[in-house]
């Protein structure tokens, strides 16, 4: 090369290096070229110093072509080595780039840059403890070097010893107190090492020194969080969504706005998730179905569990819910084919087997409903509710006995549960052991005076125990609490009152319930017996009347009101009133006798014959009926079969005297006087003190010898 060339070498590489300087890059590359192009000396120069170029411009390809080239001229240049080190860097060839630096450093080994540089490269490819190992090397040189100590602090946080990497980073702060890098990462060594307080200390300190870094204001919200402070975690979320919408932060405070019960917000941060960040996880759907459980929007949270359910179908938590959603929706055969699956999953979960007894229960399939309530209770036999269901679904199937001993289970583990004496209250009710029944009540009353319920029993207990004065007692205050209370509390309560001898406060009970309840045919019809018995007919029939409208077919209703004008002597109204209770109750014998009554006073007596013919049928051994057949005998001149009805009459019932002085009168119509006066004679001796016997003893004895002189 001649000495112009070289001349001209030198100016095309010092105008590339102004260039460079200038970052005219474009332009330096140029002039670099033009030197190579003249196969000058200083090539590996040349080389290095477009490569320089290459790199600045990004063109990292080239940048490796260049320094390798120079390399390849020299290899005694450590930089050389090193600026390739960092275009591999820079590539990601970490393995590369750590070549290159061992060989740098090889030349120069006294540059502690090399040595820091490799420790990065190691850093990269997560060989961390050789990274420490070659660090230290570079420490020992420049201890307080800050990037030397910014590794180390990250490495030893890497290498999970938090103590010591607090420390390092805790030199970094004294250093520079308002760097927030610092007082970043020694928050994150107080939260490892199990120091939350502190660390939320140090998560405020690096918030202030950046507020608009959404990391920090995010890492504190998170502080935040865990401590509980929901309101002050969300002011922050909201800000680090305002910068970075990052999902982390919005899945975040959807939790956050789930512990403030924010559905509405809640829900729309997880819907966001879903469906704008495309995010199909199943936590997402889990918690956007609780929202709208909380909303009652059990459809759509029934939906979105189905959907977690896919992408985790052995979820338990899950599973639970869409069962507790399809029992929301009433969509009970459903939701028991949830639980059951969920008792496949694990048959130890105990709210599988016992919500899927409440499906069950809900379908009235009891058996099913008994068999998953004793699973649950066998799998935790201290749990009442259990015991409690099981006892209930056993009622159902009129296992009294059973459930009787599973209420008793309950109350050994919770003796004062009301719900459970009530029920077990109610068992004994059913079994008519009243006795029981009323102790149970009353222990329910001592600690809650107006729980109806237990008014109730003990009244409807003391009723059926003979104990009138409890019952009306308990009745009346289950009546005083104008709360629902069964109908027949008023029943018992009148009814009481009557065996008390109370019948007018009876009646007034009566009304009540009979304005209360209008279209209840029992309290108008025990409204009219009432004013029967008090002789008040006229008001009798009033409520009789509205009784048979509301239920036409009740027979005693129309008998009772045949009786009512028999009494005022209408016994032309009476008669069809009997006749409607012989209608709806053809085999009642008192109908026939009654309606047989009404005829004979009207002297209808082949009628009135007919319906006591019919009673006598009916009830073959009531006398009366015998006797009133063969007074109608009587009064048709059929005095024969008039003697054989009384005979049957006395028969039945030898201590009437009126039967004997009737047969005694056929008898002596016969003009048999020894058998009327022997029938004349009983009937006196039964009762002496009436005067009609005697008087028609006295007369057959005279009209006897009346005739046996005439025989004579």
């Amino acid at each position: 090369m001649s000495q112009t060339d070289e001349q001209l070498v030198e100016e095309y590489l010092q105008k590339g290096i102004e260039c460079f300087q200038k970052k005219e890059y474009n332009e330096a590359i140029i002039h670099l070229s033009e030197a190579l192009m003249l196969d000058a000396p200083k090539a590996d120069i040349l080389y290095f110093n477009r490569g320089l170029c290459f790199f600045y411009q990004g063109k990292h390809k080239q940048a490796v072509f260049d320094f390798t080239a120079s390399l390849q001229i020299n290899t005694s240049k450590s930089e050389y080595y090193f600026k390739r080190a960092e275009v591999y860097a820079t590539l990601g060839s970490y393995d590369k780039a750590l070549v290159d630096l061992e060989s740098a450093a090889k030349i120069d080994p006294k540059n502690v840059m090399y040595t820091y540089k490799q420790a990065e490269m190691l850093f990269q490819l997560q060989r961390y403890e050789q990274s420490l190992e070659v660090l230290e090397r570079a420490l020992s040189a420049e201890p307080k070097n800050v990037d030397y100590n910014l590794l180390k602090a990250t490495l030893l946080f890497k290498l999970e010893k938090y103590e010591s990497s607090l420390v390092t980073w805790k030199f970094l702060h004294d250093l520079d107190p308002e760097k927030d890098i610092n007082s970043h990462y020694i928050a994150e060594c107080y939260i490892k090492l199990g120091q939350p307080d502190k660390a939320l200390e140090y998560r405020k300190k690096a918030l202030d020194q950046d507020e608009e870094n959404d990391i920090y204001l995010f890492n504190l919200a998170h502080g935040l969080f865990q401590k509980q402070k929901w309101a002050e975690c969300l002011e922050l979320l909201d800000k680090a969504i305002k910068i970075n919408d990052n999902e982390n932060y919005i899945h975040t405070r959807g939790l956050c706005l789930f512990k403030l019960e924010k559905w509405d917000l809640c829900k729309q941060d997880f819907t966001t998730l879903i469906e704008e960040k495309g995010k199909a996880i199943e936590t997402y759907y889990y918690y956007r179905a609780i929202c709208d459980m909380q909303i009652s929007n059990y459809q759509g949270a029934s939906e979105d569990l189905q959907i977690a359910l896919k992408s985790k179908p052995e979820s338990e938590n899950y599973m639970f819910k869409l069962g507790e959603c399809q029992f929301h929706l009433k969509q009970y055969q459903q939701c028991a084919k949830t639980f059951q699956k969920g008792t496949e999953i694990n048959p130890k979960n105990i709210n599988f087997w016992f919500y899927s007894g409440e499906c069950y229960f809900q379908l009235q399939q009891y058996e099913e409903a008994n068999r998953c309530y004793l699973r649950a209770y066998r799998l935790d036999t201290q749990k009442e509710n259990y015991a409690l269901s099981v006892g209930t679904s056993y009622m159902m199937l009129q296992k009294i006995g059973d459930a009787i001993k599973y209420y008793k289970l309950a109350l050994e583990i919770n003796p004062e549960n009301m719900k459970t004496l009530n029920f077990l209250g109610k068992a004994y009710v059913s079994t008519k052991q009243w006795a029981p029944a009323k102790e149970i009540f009353l222990k329910i009353l001592k600690t809650e005076p107006n729980d109806v319920d237990a008014l109730f029993g003990c009244g409807s207990a003391a009723f059926n125990t003979h104990d009138y004065e409890t019952c009306a007692d308990m009745c009346e205050k289950a009546l005083a609490t104008n709360q629902e209370v069964p109908i027949t509390c008023f029943q018992f309560l009148a009814e009481s009152l009557n065996k008390l001898g109370k019948e007018d406060e009876a009646l007034v009970v009566y009304e009540t319930a009979s304005e209360k309840y209008p279209k209840n045919d029992i309290f108008h019809f025990y409204l009219g017996y009432g004013n029967f018995r008090k002789r008040k007919y006229a008001d009798s029939i009033i409520s009789l009347e509205k009784a048979i409208e509301i239920l036409p077919e009740k027979a005693i209703y129309h008998n009772t009101l045949g009786l009512c004008y028999a009494r005022l002597n209408q016994l032309d109204d009476a008669i069809p009133a009997y006749d409607n209770a012989i209608k709806h109750e053809p085999k009642n014998h008192q109908y026939y006798y009654n309606r047989g009554s009404a005829y004979l006073k009207l002297k209808k007596i082949e009628q009135a014959k007919d319906d006591f013919t019919q009673a006598s049928r009916i009830e073959p051994g009531n006398d009366i009926y015998h006797s009133y057949i063969g007074e109608c005998l009587m009064n048709l001149d059929q005095s024969d079969e008039a003697i054989i009805k009384f005979s049957k009459a006395i028969e039945i019932n030898p201590r009437n005297a009126f039967y004997f002085n009737n047969r005694g009168t056929c008898y002596y119509a016969k003009r048999k006087f020894e058998l009327a006066i022997e029938d004349f004679l009983k009937a006196v001796e039964i009762d002496p003190n009436s005067k009609q016997f005697q008087q028609n003893l006295d007369g057959a004895k005279m009209t006897k010898e009346q005739f046996d002189k005439q025989d004579n």
